[in-house]
C-alpha cells in the first residue's frame, strides 16, 4: 500500500508539471500571430463584400528577383557594390581571379597566329602548284611545236624525194617524230600527276584550323569577361552574399548577390481552382499582411490572370518528394494603385481580397 501511495504522488506531480508547461507556452506565445478565435480582417471583408474571394499571395517585383553568380570559378578579388545600392546595366559588380582566363586567352591568340601562318603557307603552296602546272603546259606546247616542225620537214622532203632521193635526214625523221610523240605523251602524264597534287585539302585544313582557333579565341575572351560580374539591367542590389577571399566553383550553390531589376511592385496571388472562375481582369483588390502584424492595407487591381494551373511558385522552386502532393493553383497578378503612403516589403506574405462590393 505504501508503494501504491508513492506511485500516485508521482503521477499527480507529473500532471501538475504538464499543466504548468501548457500554461507557460500559452503565456509566452508570440503576439504577432493571429488568434484563430478572432476572424481574419480579410475574411471579414470578403464575407461583407459578397462575391469576392480571399487568397494567399506574396509581394514580388515585376521581373522577379535574380540570383547572380560569376561566370567563372575562382577567388573573389574585388566586390564593387553593397546592399541596397542602385546600379546601371553593364556596371561591374564583382571580380574573381582571372589569371587562368588570361592564360587561356594568350594561348588562343597564339593558336590563331599559328593558324594564319599555316593558311599563308597553304596559299603559297597553291601558288607554287599553279606555277608547276603553267610550266608543264609550256613544256608540252614547246614539244608540240617541235613535233609540228618535224612533221612539216618530213612532208617537204617526201615531196622532193624524186629529185634529191632519200637522204639520211629524211630517213631519220620518222624515228624523231615517234620519239617526240612519246615525249609529249610523257609530259602530259606528268601534267596529270601535277594536277592531282593540287593542295586543295591542305588549304581547306588550314582554313578550318584558323576558323577553329578564332572560335577558341572568342571563347577565351568571353571567359575573361565572365571573370567580372556585370549588372544585367538597371536595378538594385538587394543583398551581397560574398566577400573578398571567398572562392566560387561548381560546388558553390549560394549566389554571390541578389539583384532586383527595375520594375513595379506587384502581388502574385495563388487562386485555388474552386475560386478561379471569380477572378477577372480589372477587378479591385485589397491586400492585407498575412500575419496581421500591422493594421495596414494596400489597394490595387488585377492586371493579369494566367490561363494554366501550375504548382505554386514556392512549391515549384523547392519540391518536396516526401511530402503530400500540392494542388495546382491559378496565378494572378495585382498591381498596386499609385500614390499610396507606403508599400509592402518584397517577399512579404499577404492575403488578398479580390472582387466584391
Amino acid at each position: 500500500m505504501r508503494w501504491f501511495r508513492q506511485t500516485r504522488i508521482w503521477w499527480v506531480l507529473g500532471l501538475l508539471l504538464l499543466v504548468a508547461s501548457l500554461v507557460g507556452a500559452r503565456f509566452y506565445a508570440p503576439r504577432t500571430e493571429r488568434d484563430p478565435e478572432k476572424p481574419d480582417p480579410a475574411d471579414k471583408n470578403a464575407k461583407r463584400a459578397g462575391g469576392g474571394i480571399v487568397a494567399s499571395g506574396q509581394i514580388d517585383t515585376e521581373f522577379g528577383m535574380l540570383p547572380l553568380v560569376p561566370g567563372q570559378a575562382g577567388e573573389v578579388l574585388e566586390v564593387f557594390v553593397k546592399d541596397g545600392q542602385r546600379v546601371q546595366k553593364g556596371q561591374p559588380l564583382m571580380r574573381v581571379d582571372s589569371r587562368i582566363a588570361e592564360n587561356q586567352l594568350f594561348q588562343a591568340r597564339t593558336a590563331v597566329s599559328v593558324a594564319k601562318l599555316q593558311l599563308d603557307k597553304a596559299k603559297k603552296g597553291m601558288g607554287l602548284w599553279q606555277k608547276k602546272v603553267d610550266g608543264q603546259l609550256e613544256a608540252i606546247a614547246a614539244h608540240e611545236e617541235e613535233l609540228k616542225g618535224l612533221k612539216e620537214s618530213y612532208e617537204y622532203l617526201k615531196k622532193k624525194i624524186g629529185v634529191i632521193g632519200e637522204t639520211p635526214e629524211y630517213l631519220a625523221l620518222p624515228s624523231k617524230i615517234a620519239a617526240k610523240e612519246r615525249v609529249i605523251k610523257a609530259e602530259r602524264i606528268r601534267l596529270t600527276a601535277i594536277e592531282e597534287e593540287k593542295p586543295v585539302l591542305e588549304q581547306q585544313l588550314a582554313q578550318e584550323g584558323l576558323t577553329g582557333s578564332e572560335q577558341q579565341l572568342d571563347r577565351a575572351k568571353l571567359g575573361l569577361d565572365m571573370c567580372t560580374l556585370f549588372a544585367p539591367s538597371e536595378g538594385s542590389i538587394v543583398r551581397v552574399s560574398t566577400k573578398v577571399g571567398e572562392k566560387f566553383g561548381p560546388q558553390i550553390n549560394v549566389p554571390a548577390m541578389w539583384f532586383r531589376p527595375k520594375g513595379e511592385i506587384i502581388v502574385r496571388v495563388d487562386v485555388d481552382q474552386e475560386w478561379a472562375g471569380r477572378v477577372k481582369l480589372g477587378q479591385s483588390a485589397v491586400v492585407f499582411d498575412a500575419a496581421n502584424s500591422v493594421n495596414q492595407t494596400w489597394k490595387g487591381k488585377v492586371t493579369y490572370v494566367a490561363d494554366t494551373f501550375l504548382p505554386a511558385r514556392e512549391a515549384a522552386a523547392l519540391p518536396n518528394p516526401f511530402g503530400p502532393k500540392q494542388d495546382n493553383v491559378l496565378e494572378c497578378r495585382v498591381s498596386l494603385d499609385p500614390g499610396q503612403a507606403s508599400l509592402p516589403y518584397i517577399g512579404q506574405k499577404v492575403r488578398v481580397h479580390i472582387g466584391g462590393n
